[in-house]
């Protein structure tokens, strides 16, 4: 499932509702959330009608100021709970899922006492509502200074207030793919501004939810914003997975006796790590998952505490082993979430969890740009753009020398200035122990110096 956000900046246009057919299509969308359309409620049922999404909550304009259009298709069950000319609040039930969640759709209006507005209700949702929630559309307002290009540097306090907003409400930037501004004012270069004025953000619940989901900026036409698509369920292809030592597999006594033995059988460095991470594997083949652990021991629990004749003794046991597992499952997740403030004990596996989804998120690359106004999404054109990259910036001349290279005097390289004696000296020593060692020990215990995971 896709749902679409674009404030047209009016959609009087046949070029306005071409293009918004357009994203539609391409896009699959089964819901779009459509700001700032200017027109009466007349004039919108007449243009939706041209629209793949039939099923409207129209909110007209105020003359020509505003209008939010919510739409959507068969796939979706939308119940409104409450709307305003600024915002939409809407209760979502998808046909594959039983579980309802909460859309937020948002156009925020550039007046600050009107946005004060529009935060106090999405932070009322936010505190009120148990249920997961997800903010999306034109907020108007930036969370720092590197979301914007050009202009001035300084953060407005409508800005800070909006960063206030989204603290308070517990809600997380769900990121995005794609070209970094979602907005311009289409002026000359010395006076041009860009902004991301357009995001989704949404609460833990949701995040936890929808651990796929993902927010692509797509191309501008007929608007200075650019619409944003939330998918819901952008599960990427798996590859294989690097070996890491996990620190759960510390919690278990028997795992010394892996490394003891891979150490004994081998007697250099290479091969004892080659051994070890063939016996780490095998080793945590044959265990349950923390996860796994986890549920195993609650089904056994219920089982024994649904038998009258079970005793008090087969319980304190299992509690004891399920003690154990939510400390290994509690370790699995604060090991992802690399929180280096966060301390074993705190016993908080869902902020783990969520640290860790949104890490993921980050970290994952869905498109690259590789020329001008160019962006590739395959796999295999996003592997070759990264090789092709480095090789380039570790040759002494590029592989596809520029035409300026060859106006450069014939000793260009040889003439730089070189290092003095010393320096030159001390860079090709052979590095001393303590240097290694300090070096070493100076990574965080969860921090891999090697691809060799250890």
């Amino acid at each position: 499932m896709s749902i679409l956000s674009w404030n047209c900046r009016g959609s009087g246009g046949d070029a306005t509702i071409l293009s918004l057919a357009r994203y539609l299509h391409s896009s699959r969308a089964c819901l779009a959330f459509i700001s700032e359309t200017k027109c009466s409620f007349s004039q919108a049922t007449t243009r939706i009608s041209r629209l793949p999404l039939r099923n409207a909550e129209i909110i007209p304009s105020v003359g020509k100021s505003g209008g939010i259009w919510l739409l959507w298709n068969d796939d979706a069950i939308v119940d409104v709970v409450e709307r305003s000319h600024f915002f939409l609040f809407a209760k979502i039930k998808l046909n594959y899922a039983n579980e309802p969640w909460l859309l937020g759709a948002i156009y925020g209006h550039p007046n600050p006492m009107v946005q004060n507005y529009i935060w106090d209700r999405v932070t009322h949702y936010a505190s009120t509502q148990n249920l997961p929630l997800c903010i999306i559309g034109d907020f108007n307002c930036i969370l720092g200074v590197e979301e914007k290009m050009g202009g001035s540097t300084k953060l407005k306090a409508k800005n800070k207030a909006f960063a206030s907003m989204v603290h308070r409400a517990g809600l997380h930037d769900l990121g995005y793919s794609g070209p970094a501004y979602t907005w311009t004012n289409h002026q000359p270069k010395n006076t041009l501004i860009r902004q991301r004025l357009d995001r989704a953000l949404a609460n833990a619940l949701w995040v936890t939810r929808f651990r796929h989901a993902r927010v692509l900026h797509l191309p501008k036409f007929n608007s200075d914003h650019a619409p944003i698509l939330l998918t819901l369920d952008a599960a990427r292809k798996q590859v294989q997975k690097s070996f890491r030592v996990e620190n759960w597999w510390l919690l278990h006594s028997d795992f010394a006796q892996v490394c003891s033995d891979a150490s004994h059988s081998e007697t250099d460095w290479n091969s004892f790590l080659k051994k070890l991470k063939t016996s780490a594997r095998k080793w945590e083949k044959q265990r349950h998952s923390p996860q796994e652990r986890c549920k195993e021991l609650e089904d056994t629990m219920a089982q024994i505490q649904s038998n009258p004749a079970s005793t008090s003794d087969q319980e304190r046991e299992i509690q004891d082993e399920y003690n154990k597992a939510l400390l290994a499952l509690e370790t699995y997740w604060a090991q992802r979430s690399r929180l280096k403030w966060a301390y074993y004990g705190d016993t908080n596996c869902k902020f783990y969890h969520i640290a860790a989804t949104a890490r993921k998120r980050r970290n994952l690359i869905l498109s690259v740009k590789t020329g001008p106004d160019r962006w590739t999404e395959s796999e295999d054109e996003l592997r070759r753009a990264f090789v092709t990259y480095f090789k380039s910036i570790f040759c002494s001349l590029p592989l596809d020398p520029h035409p300026m290279w060859q106006l450069l005097p014939s000793d260009f390289i040889t003439s730089f200035p070189s290092l003095p004696y010393e320096f030159s000296y001390m860079l090709n020593s052979q590095p001393m122990e303590t240097e290694i060692t300090g070096t070493l020990f100076s990574l965080s215990p969860d921090r891999a110096p090697g691809p060799d995971g250890i």
